[in-house]
C-alpha cells in the first residue's frame, strides 16, 4: 500500500526532479567558486540517493527479489551503483550521478511506451545503421580518390573524408561543402545530392519509421491488454 501509493509516487518523482536540479547546479559557476554551496548540494544529493535506495529495497522486499530481474529495475539498480560508486570518488565523477535521472521515464505511462519501443527496436536500429555505415564508407572512399587533390583538408584521407561525410549527413553547412566542390569539378555537386538524398533523406527516416513502427505497436498492445483488465 505504501510503495504503490500515488502520494508516494509523487515523492519519488520529485526526488528525480530534485536529483537533476542539484546536478545542474553543481554544473554552475556557483558551485565552482563556492565551497560552502557545492558542499550542500553534495550532502543533499546523498540524502537523496538515500531515498531512492530505500524506494528501491522497499519496493524489492515487497514484491520478492525476482523483480529485480524486470527491465525497469535492473535499470534502477544500475543509475544507484553508479551513483553510490562515484558518490564516494567525488568530482568530476560525481556528475555521474545524474544519471539517476533516467528514472524518470518510468514514472509515466507514455515515456514507458517511448522507451520499451526504443529496445524493441534496437535489432532493427542496427542493422539500419550498419546500411548507413556502409553507404557513408562508399561514398567516403569514393570522394576521396575524386577530391583529395583539390580539397585536402575536406577528403585529404579516410579519416578526414569519415568526418566530412558524418557532417554531410547531419545537414551541417553541406551547402558550403558542395558549393566549394562544385567550383572546383564539374560535376561535383552530383556527389553531394546523392550523398545527402540517400543517407540524410531515406536512410535517416527509415530509422525514424522503423522506432516509430514499434512504439506503435507496443501501444496497442499495452492499450488492447488495459481494455482487456477493464473488461
Amino acid at each position: 500500500k505504501i510503495v504503490r501509493h500515488p502520494k508516494f509516487q509523487y515523492a519519488m518523482t520529485a526526488n528525480i526532479i530534485v536529483t537533476g536540479i542539484v546536478h545542474g547546479l553543481v554544473a554552475t559557476s556557483w558551485a565552482r567558486d563556492d565551497w560552502y554551496f557545492e558542499s550542500a548540494l553534495y550532502i543533499i544529493d546523498i540524502l537523496l540517493m538515500v531515498m531512492s535506495t530505500v524506494e528501491f529495497f522497499a519496493i524489492s522486499f515487497t514484491f520478492s527479489w525476482r523483480t529485480l530481474l524486470e527491465g525497469w529495475n535492473c535499470l534502477e539498480l544500475l543509475t544507484l551503483s553508479v551513483s553510490w560508486l562515484v558518490i564516494f570518488v567525488g568530482n568530476p565523477y560525481w556528475a555521474f550521478g545524474v544519471t539517476r535521472t533516467f528514472r524518470l521515464t518510468r514514472q509515466f505511462e507514455s515515456s514507458k511506451i517511448l522507451v520499451e519501443g526504443f529496445i524493441m527496436a534496437l535489432p532493427s536500429i542496427l542493422w539500419v545503421f550498419l546500411i548507413i555505415f556502409i553507404n557513408i564508407c562508399v561514398f567516403t572512399v569514393i570522394g576521396v580518390q575524386f577530391f583529395r587533390e583539390k580539397s585536402p583538408e575536406q577528403y585529404g584521407d579516410i579519416r578526414t573524408g569519415l568526418y566530412t561525410s558524418f557532417k554531410l549527413m547531419t545537414l551541417e553547412n553541406w551547402t558550403d561543402e558542395a558549393e566549394t566542390l562544385r567550383q572546383a569539378y564539374k560535376y561535383g555537386s552530383a556527389y553531394f545530392i546523392l550523398f545527402i538524398t540517400t543517407n540524410s533523406f531515406i536512410l535517416l527516416n527509415l530509422l525514424i519509421a522503423t522506432v516509430v513502427d514499434l512504439i506503435r505497436e507496443i501501444g496497442q498492445k499495452k492499450n488492447a491488454l488495459k481494455e482487456k483488465k477493464e473488461e
